[in-house]
């Protein structure tokens, strides 16, 4: 499930208190300060003159935004300032530096404006350190990540926003820069509507790449992995405007359909929530792995896009004749045609949509862990907005709020925030933040995995598997005999991850198996050292590992089924005849167990092959037919058995 990402928000959401520390500070409001942490605003109206500074709205790891009021001009500005120093802080200097110069050329309705930068060299006080600022527009609203995760946005509006998007875009790279960064959380929204670009940390000056070369050495991430085109993520890859064509096209998905286009992904249109079919090849082509396939230029994105929301008449063509007509348009306006994987787009009975489902909620829970305990929710209680739950046989747990917050009854990781992803496996609870920084606990944070940076996702189960940003896979394999966990560290061993061809969109682990789903929709799966690969079955588009089982959701939303038990081989992907006419969106597997969600958010049981041990199986039955809709659970179930889970029960708007 992804989450709300935005890089140093500059809207300020007015349901909220001004004085509220948003999405991306570095602690919890009113923990103690430490170093790296923002300045006071009454600290930080001493070195900027001219300025009024009246609150710190948010923070993370390209510095921090305050409101302020322009005193000579009396208007209310937003002020992103960087506190130079730290082990990192060349390269993130070089980066505000970016984003200044970018913005600087930019001034358009559709992106945020920029209206001076300095810098303060240290002013001998040593609290305030040398610090890089950019005063800039103040946005009252929200962003388009906060709205998505409060079930808030109206998808009906997909195309007049990405139309927008399309003209700030357009107008930027018709000045020579390329944002390489569009996501949710950098698209702001005004309280009329207004569509604006931000956060240009990560832009490239066509004629004079600002990014310097120490920054592409330190493996930087350019772009957040999902909206990612994949030159972005190939090392030494060329990037230029057509990514953010992919981007884009990344974006319009989600705002349509509520989902990210993983794997190989479904047309929209297929999707329910009444999409229009002649937004499926639309969506596709600016999809294109290769740019030379692609979209060609955003303005011919967005000019498709335009073609369909002034073509108000009630007759359209259908079936495969609205397919042709489509590519062909495209053909005429982006200089290529595209039928490297063309959909057949017949014309279906009106389906009545799914009941929606909200992706955020409160945590609940129900059982006891091998601690013999009740798992303990108390500190999950004061917050309803939880997207995702991690946890392990032990009982330790964490949730991730939309903001990007930990909550957790381990002490190192709660109130943690920018975090990207949780995971939990045997030996403890892993968090990937949004930096690229691995935190973990338990037996695991006694290993080298609590050092790790570049890291793009982490997989755990009685192993650990971590992708790096640049694609390499690394395990740290848990070598004592017996099943007594979490064990010790020295049982972990580092070793050298599978070798996989294609780009992996996600990965599972649970016991001693790690499976991938890779970009074209196919498998790979890894069981100590041996690897093999699904590629005629799919395409899939969600996967999970249990024991010794597998499932996965095909792209027309059958699951499938297979099993590996140790010094066998593998048997090939199935459908599974008990879930035979369910649609399914998503798998869940934990030891010989596993749970499939419906589109309607409820989760069916399914019972594994893992060891044989299947006697819990009615008991997992039983929870998860009390449970409702949920955007995520989590459980276990062995001697001990629980249920963890976020309520994703509609709320009131």
């Amino acid at each position: 499930m992804t989450e709300p990402d935005s890089q140093l928000a500059i809207p300020i959401d007015t349901r909220s208190s001004p004085n509220t520390v948003s999405d991306h500070s570095l602690h919890r409001q009113g923990s103690a300060p430490k170093p790296g942490e923002p300045l006071p605003a009454e600290q930080l109206a001493r070195v900027i003159p001219g300025f009024e500074i009246d609150a710190l709205i948010g923070s993370g790891g390209m510095g921090a935004v305050y409101r302020a009021r322009q005193l000579d001009l009396d208007r209310e500005v937003a002020i992103k300032v960087f506190f130079e120093g730290g082990e990192e802080g060349a390269e993130l200097a070089e980066r505000f530096r970016v984003e200044a110069r970018a913005m600087a050329r930019l001034q358009h309705p559709n992106l945020v404006a920029v209206h001076e930068f300095g810098e303060v060299p240290e002013p001998g006080d040593m609290e305030i350190p040398a610090l890089l600022y950019i005063v800039m527009e103040l946005i009252e609203g929200t962003d388009l990540a906060q709205l998505l995760y409060r079930g808030e946005f109206d998808h009906g509006r997909a195309i007049d926003v990405i139309i927008q998007v399309c003209a700030g875009l357009a107008y930027a790279h018709g000045n020579g820069v390329v944002h390489r960064d569009i996501k949710p959380g950098n698209i702001l929204l005004t309280p009329d509507g207004t569509a604006k670009i931000a956060d240009f940390g990560l832009a490239k000056i066509l004629e004079q790449d600002l990014f310097a070369t120490q920054l592409t050495m330190a493996q930087t991430s350019m772009g957040t992995r999902d909206y990612a085109a994949p030159e972005q993520l190939e090392a030494g890859g060329e990037v230029d405007a057509r990514a953010d064509v992919y981007s884009t096209g990344v974006l319009l998905y989600q705002l349509l359909t509520g989902t990210l286009p993983r794997g190989a992904y479904q047309p929209p249109s297929q999707l329910g929530g009444g999409v229009d079919p002649r937004l499926d090849p639309i969506v596709h082509s600016a999809l294109q792995p290769d740019p030379e396939t692609r979209t060609a230029t955003i303005s011919a994105l967005a000019e498709s896009l335009q073609r369909i929301r002034e073509d108000s008449g009630p007759t359209r063509p259908s079936g495969r004749l609205l397919a042709a007509a489509i590519l062909c348009v495209l053909g005429a306006v982006t200089g290529l045609l595209v039928w490297a994987k063309p959909w057949d787009i017949e014309q279906a009975p009106a389906e009545t949509p799914p009941p929606a489902f909200s992706r955020s909620g409160p945590l609940r829970g129900m059982g006891t862990s091998l601690r013999g305990t009740p798992v303990d929710l108390s500190k999950a209680a004061p917050y309803s907005d939880f997207v995702a739950v991690a946890s392990t046989p032990l009982g330790d747990w964490a949730a991730l709020r939309e903001n990007g917050e930990l909550v957790s009854n381990q002490a190192e990781l709660d109130g943690l925030v920018d975090i990207a992803q949780i995971e939990a496996g045997f030996g403890g609870v892993l968090a990937v933040r949004k930096d690229g920084g691995l935190v973990a606990t338990g037996v695991l944070g006694k290993t080298s995995l609590g050092h790790l940076r570049n890291v793009a996702q982490v997989a755990a189960g009685v192993h650990v598997t971590v992708l790096f940003n640049d694609g390499s896979l690394r395990t740290w394999y848990y070598t004592a005999g017996g099943w007594t966990f979490p064990g010790e560290p020295r049982y972990y061993q580092e070793q050298d991850g599978p070798q996989v061809d294609g780009r992996v969109r996600s990965l599972e682990a649970d016991w001693f198996a790690v499976v991938m789903l890779l970009e074209d929709g196919s498998l790979f799966c890894s069981q100590r050292g041996e690897s093999k690969i699904f590629d005629q079955a799919g395409p899939f588009v969600d996967v999970a590992a249990g024991g010794q089982h597998f499932l996965a959701v095909h792209q027309d939303g059958t699951v499938w089924g297979w099993k590996w038990h140790l010094n066998q081989e593998p048997t090939d992907p199935a459908p599974l005849e008990e879930l035979a006419g369910r649609r399914a969106v998503a798998v869940k597997a934990r030891q010989s167990h596993g749970a499939v969600q419906q589109a309607d958010g409820i989760w069916l049981p399914h019972r594994g092959s893992g060891l044989g041990v299947n006697t819990k199986t009615s008991e997992l039955h039983e929870k998860l037919a009390t449970l409702g809709s949920a955007s995520d659970l989590d459980f276990f179930f062995g001697n001990q058995q629980f249920v963890l889970w976020i309520d994703g029960t509609p709320r009131p708007r």
